[in-house]
């Protein structure tokens, strides 16, 4: 073909055959039956693998952001292109996506819902993320069921040995005394306490260890501004090398105004500490665009924020020095992320995570205060965008004060622009006058570094974490932040989490300002919470005054176990697996199972609270009868960990639910066990 011209090909399967995966030079990509070169200047390649269709129609997806890496090797996997023709027109939330990392000694995980059995070699949902940390190849399998009908398929991951990518110059060693056992053979070596100056050698394919045992200084924040592959780790034998915050302001950032595209580090095994100072100060921060970082093992405590992945600092570099795209491929895994001692419980706006990203995986972290019930600091998790996202086998435990709003995850969206923003500007509700004038029917997409997305946050998996309440109302909210600000999102999973009230300022488990949520084998216990109770919510965000986003629609609640026994004396208290507002529209409710106990008999048991704004269907719950004066039957009749919300024989929940797309259970037991679903998170006998 000629030099500078487009050439297009397209890939026609075999009968009963589909496109898994498309690969372009070297890099998977959106599946797609054809792809266009456009100017063409050099050699490109293309190759494509294919799956069996089966007999119900699934066609399998599974996209992963990277194939190949340098250990330990962050993978994000997607596989929410999967199709199920005439089984259903939800298949991210209907099927049921079981994955196998080919990583058996990749052991369990410490944190979570059901820490020290969740194994790290699977995992559940249309999008994940591993972490491999071993050399090898590794043969990824993901199978897709809808009820009748599965099909899998597999990809190749292949991790680079550091030790091979970092040899000899390429890995530097640091120490404070000048002790060097345990340094890689022919890396150089360095006597010094200095984090700063340490982290200023990096360069391309760079390794800098840190002797454990000792302790180095922060004077002021290291900088990382190249391009990887890149680590920053330890060496030697004993506890984590600790690096003391003695600046105000941080102790390592990641990227700058004049390095908009780096990418590949891994910032791991170290212990960073802020000393209990506050100024703002933050562990690790981005001042600029990076794309494929993974935060492993660390432990950061004792400073103001932990991570910031701010896309605000984007922005405004992007006004003179341009080329900042949103943060992508961010994996922080394995870490533990406490608060500031120093912060009290009230007006703090430190945060443990805050994080926009356009692939995000939170997984196996121990973030918040577990050491004691004091709820700290401000929203535990903040996600101010996510573009795909998995957060799963955490402890998220007890935000603190602020405003009396802090929440343990709060998820919400760049704010959409009234429709009358000119070029280059995005008016809000807080810039605009009247509040009824504005609606979400007339506004636009985002700009800056949102401009190339959807606009929403979407295509998230919260699932199997231990959540604790702390000073706010709520655990989880799903959806702006305000009522001045259209920060839409959308199809997100919420499965299989150990809820838990935490403190008596806690009154409900998840909040839902969002459209196309599926809520299932969640265990909500709300005791210790307010004198009533709530499981779930779908509302408009200050649905009492007028609010911008689009209202709640298409919400999905199945096989929950929901359950308080402190519900406060005299009429006025309520019990609720879930509350609507008037704006909810198309919400199902079933085989949930609830039971409350309360100080008199007279308060009121709800399963459903409220009508919404049409659409409701409900069936196969427990009734407000059972839920005030029926034991369940669980294993405990005081349960307090899950395993003791199992069921025994004779529950009236065994074998009394419905037919749902919900094919396991808290404990991933395969659903219906006898062909007729049980009530609840957990299948019984």
């Amino acid at each position: 073909m000629t030099q500078g011209a487009s050439q297009s090909y397209t890939i026609t399967p075999n009968g009963g055959y589909a496109i898994a995966t498309l690969v372009i030079d070297s890099s998977t990509v959106a599946t797609s039956s054809t792809h266009t070169f456009t100017n063409v200047q050099a050699n490109h390649t293309i190759s494509a693998t294919f799956s069996a269709v089966s007999a119900g129609g699934i066609v399998l997806s599974l996209v992963p952001a990277r194939t190949s890496g340098v250990a330990p090797l962050a993978v994000f996997f997607d596989a929410s292109g999967t199709t199920d023709i005439g089984v259903t027109t939800r298949p991210f939330h209907d099927l049921e996506y079981t994955w196998s990392f080919g990583d058996p000694s990749s052991g369990t995980w410490a944190s979570g819902a059901q820490p020290g059995v969740s194994s790290k070699n699977s995992a559940t949902g249309p999008v994940t993320a591993h972490v491999f940390e071993t050399p090898g190849t590794y043969t990824v399998s993901l199978t897709a069921f809808d009820g009748a009908n599965s099909v899998t398929t597999t990809t190749t991951i292949t991790v680079q040995d550091p030790d091979a990518v970092f040899a000899g110059s390429n890995t530097i060693c640091f120490s404070t005394s000048g002790n060097f056992t345990g340094c890689p053979a022919g890396a150089t070596q360095t006597t010094s306490s200095d984090f700063v100056t340490a982290i200023a050698n990096q360069t391309t394919k760079k390794r800098l260890l840190f002797r454990r045992g000792e302790t180095f200084t922060a004077a002021s924040p290291a900088a990382i501004t190249v391009t990887g592959p890149g680590l920053v780790g330890a060496y030697g034998a004993g506890a984590a090398p600790i690096v003391q915050m003695t600046g105000s302001t941080g102790i390592l950032t990641l990227s700058s105004r004049d390095t908009p595209n780096i990418s590949d580090w891994r910032i791991m095994d170290l212990d960073f500490d802020g000393l209990h100072k506050t100024s703002n100060s933050g562990g690790i921060r981005c001042d600029g665009g990076i794309n494929q970082v993974l935060i492993f093992n660390m432990n950061i405590h004792d400073i103001y924020n932990g991570l910031g992945f701010n896309y605000f600092i984007l922005d405004a570099h992007n006004n003179n020095h341009p080329g900042h795209t949103i943060f992508d491929q961010i994996a922080i895994v394995d870490s533990t992320i406490t608060p500031n001692t120093g912060d009290g419980t009230t007006g703090s706006t430190s945060w443990r995570i805050y994080a926009a990203a356009q692939r995000l995986a939170i997984l196996g972290n121990t973030l918040g205060n577990v050491a004691n019930t004091d709820a700290m600091g401000s929203h535990t998790i903040r996600t101010p965008y996510i573009g795909k996202g998995v957060i799963s086998n955490n402890v998220i435990a007890r935000p603190g004060a602020l405003n009396n709003g802090t929440i343990a995850i709060k998820m919400h969206a760049p704010s959409w622009c009234d429709a009358s923003s000119a070029v280059g500007e995005c008016l809000t509700l807080d810039t605009t006058p009247a509040l009824p004038s504005y609606s979400y029917h007339t506004t636009t997409h985002p700009i800056g570094v949102f401009a190339a997305t959807s606009g929403y946050t979407e295509q998230v998996v919260v699932s199997d974490n231990q959540i604790i309440g702390g000073s706010g109302p709520s655990l989880v909210v799903l959806g702006p932040q305000n009522t001045h600000n259209d920060e839409r999102v959308r199809d997100v999973i919420v499965e299989r989490n150990w809820f838990k009230a935490g403190n008596s300022a806690t009154q409900t488990a998840l909040v839902m300002h969002s459209s196309e949520i599926t809520a299932r084998n969640n265990i909500c216990d709300m005791t210790g919470g307010t004198a009533w109770g709530i499981c779930f919510q779908a509302s408009l965000e200050g649905a009492s005054s007028p609010s911008p986003e689009p209202p709640p629609d298409r919400v999905r609640i199945y096989n929950n176990t929901v359950f308080k026994s402190d519900i406060g004396n005299g009429s006025g208290y309520e019990f609720s697996v879930v509350k609507l507002d008037t704006n909810a529209a198309n919400v199902t409710v079933q085989n949930n199972l609830a039971y409350g106990v309360g100080i008199t008999s007279s308060w009121t048991a709800y399963m459903v609270n409220g009508i919404g704004g049409g659409g409701l269907v409900q069936s196969n719950n427990s009734t407000p009868a059972q839920m005030k004066n029926t034991f369940p039957g669980w294993v405990s009749a005081t349960p307090a960990v899950p395993v003791e919300f199992r069921l025994t024989a004779g529950s009236y929940a065994n074998n009394t639910g419905t037919s749902v797309p919900v094919w396991s259970d808290f404990f991933r037991t395969s659903r219906p066990q006898s062909g007729v679903y049980d009530l609840g998170a957990v299948e019984g006998p």
